[in-house]
């Protein structure tokens, strides 16, 4: 749902742009795209960071699936192999599938931490692009806001002269100048 009309979206879930009406200051109008492309550029974060954590989890699971299938077929194979070499029997075979053991354990132990550095280092660009996604619209935000007081007070102080008693020669001249003036502050 839109969370502004509280009515289903008909484009997925995707906020649309925001159009201009007539009741809406051209100030509101920018403000209205500065937090649109806000919202667009975190939607995108937001997928992107979603992708990178399955990617994370699948290389994570290859990994983890990889040792394990060299730890079965080694376990398989580790017997004939000792047994080959006149080795079978001699407390060799103990040492190792001791070593075979510790290579699966390192292999999930490097799967594991590949996965957290990478994940962390994920999260911290993550977090780094949505405090500047808000800090641009911040910004941007804040500039029509000293634009559009800016404007408004330039325009008061036209009105106020216009409204000068010196110039005012009748109560038609009040009115127009008022009503010159009425839509714009």
């Amino acid at each position: 749902k839109d969370p502004i009309s509280s009515q289903p979206m008909s484009n997925g879930g995707v906020l649309a742009a925001p159009t201009k009406t007539d009741e809406m200051s051209d100030a509101d109008y920018q403000i209205g795209q500065h937090l649109y492309r806000a919202y667009l550029e975190n939607q995108r974060l937001d997928s992107e960071y979603g992708n990178g954590v399955k990617a994370l989890d699948k290389a994570k699971d290859d990994a983890e699936i990889s040792a394990d299938i060299t730890l079965q077929r080694m376990q398989k194979y580790l017997p004939q192999q000792l047994a080959k070499q006149g080795l079978y029997g001699t407390g060799m075979s103990e040492d190792a599938y001791l070593r075979l053991q510790n290579q699966y354990q390192q292999s999930v132990s490097d799967a594991a931490r590949s996965y957290t550095d990478g994940l962390s280092r994920l999260e911290s660009a993550y977090q780094q692009n949505k405090n500047s996604v808000w800090e641009q619209a911040n910004t941007g935000v804040n500039t029509v806001v000293a634009n559009a007081e800016a404007n408004s007070q330039a325009m008061y102080d036209e009105a106020y002269a216009a409204l000068d008693p010196s110039l005012l020669t009748s109560e038609a001249d009040v009115d127009e100048i008022l009503e010159q003036y009425k839509s714009k502050l």
